[in-house]
């Protein structure tokens, strides 16, 4: 900043706010890594671009200077995630792929990889229909219509058209190998479909105004301004809906797997119950042991959602903190510690002895555990810390 004070003011403002936005960026980059990478291949194709239009390195050093602040401030951390292993097999956490499209990937998921990449390929088209909608049909909408006089006007319209297209592209022939899902390809569109909800504003402003172009073309063919009004009102309905339905079932999920209906469909019975009974064991834990405890449940389980939201103490090893790390490492231990929760560990001197080998202080044990059959024995040895009708807590090791 001393460098920055020695300046005149107005250059002195434009570095101060080129640093700011580039720890934005870096700070962006804490909260989805996959979201900033697509803006930092945006940014170098918009800097590229404003070059090749006739830009000055002299007029475009403020684009520069933010992205040269945030990789200084992100590569230590980008380093270490990556130095940790990307996919399945320790590799790039980054693949090529075509967009995948359920439920059609259901049926060409065992074919070579060039046949189901084809098939994904020819069914793109539908499955960005669905899945954008009202917005796909706004982007192609405001780009015939809207884009010519834009690009003459607005200087942020060829931005726009970028990162779309940046955004689209990447998230359709990318994907992650980190998780089972492709986490890329979803959060990677995060900025175009905001571009598109800017577009599609501008598009209600168009085809709802008082005086209306007579006939629209989106693709080829024009329709009359009463067609479109009514595709994309049929359009926006769905959406309403489909949204509104998140919603409900954001909200109501657990409570529905309760049901009679619902039931064992994706876990097990009582699930509220599960989830009540399991704050007031690790809420316990936390009451009870020292922060550097080492507490360990049953790594088997993918998905452990009270683990994930009420648990802060370590863990030998747990599904969820998993993400980069090769097989090859973590299978191995994962079956080892898996091994403590069978029936046939019936006594505490061989989980002592476990608990012991991996440094582990509370045992953790839930009624899908084989081990669950053996906790009447355990009590009877060792007093428990937490006897519940779904969870049971020990100290282990000593």
């Amino acid at each position: 900043m001393l460098i920055v004070y020695h300046l005149d003011k107005k250059t002195s403002q434009k570095i101060s706010s080129a640093v700011i936005a580039g720890l934005a960026f870096a700070s962006a980059f804490g909260l989805s890594s996959w979201v900033i990478l697509i803006f930092v291949f945006f940014w170098i194709i918009w800097i590229i671009t404003r070059l090749l239009k006739g830009d000055s390195i002299r007029n475009t050093w403020s684009l520069f200077l933010p992205g040269i602040v945030g990789a200084a401030a992100i590569l230590p951390f980008a380093l270490d995630l990556y130095s940790g292993g990307g996919g399945p097999a320790g590799g790039s956490p980054l693949a090529f792929d075509v967009r995948w499209f359920w439920p059609v990937t259901g049926f060409v998921i065992d074919l070579p990889n060039w046949e189901r990449t084809l098939v994904h390929l020819l069914f793109l088209p539908l499955n960005y229909f669905l899945e954008l909608g009202f917005f796909l049909l706004a982007g192609l909408y405001w780009y015939r219509h809207c884009g010519k006089e834009q690009l003459g006007k607005n200087p942020f319209a060829r931005g726009e058209i970028i990162l779309l297209l940046t955004s689209s592209i990447l998230a359709t022939f990318i994907r992650s190998t980190l998780i089972a899902n492709n986490d890329f390809g979803w959060r990677g569109w995060l900025p175009g479909q905001f571009i598109l909800l800017v577009w599609g504003a501008d598009l209600i402003s168009y085809v709802w105004s008082k005086q209306p172009i007579i006939h629209i073309s989106l693709l080829r063919k024009p329709a009359s301004v009463e067609t479109i009004r009514a595709l994309f009102t049929g359009l926006l309905v769905v959406g309403a809906l489909t949204s509104l339905q998140d919603a409900l079932l954001l909200r109501t999920w657990p409570m529905l797997l309760d049901t009679s209906l619902l039931n064992r469909i994706s876990h097990p019975e009582h699930f509220g119950e599960r989830v009540y009974e399991a704050r007031t064991v690790y809420k316990l834990i936390d009451n009870l042991t020292p922060a550097k405890a080492i507490i360990q449940s049953n790594p088997g389980f993918i998905v452990d959602e009270p683990a994930g939201l009420y648990r802060t103490r370590n863990s030998v090893i747990a599904h969820h903190t998993l993400y980069g790390v090769p097989p090859e490492v973590y299978k191995p231990l994962m079956k080892e510690i898996g091994n403590i929760f069978k029936a046939d560990n019936g006594g505490w001197q061989n989980l002592d002895a476990a608990c012991q080998h991996y440094s582990i202080d509370v045992l953790i044990i839930k009624d899908s555990d084989a081990l669950w059959k053996n906790r009447d024995a355990l009590k009877l040895e060792r007093q428990p810390l937490f006897m519940g009708k779904y969870y049971s807590v020990f100290n282990c090791g000593s």
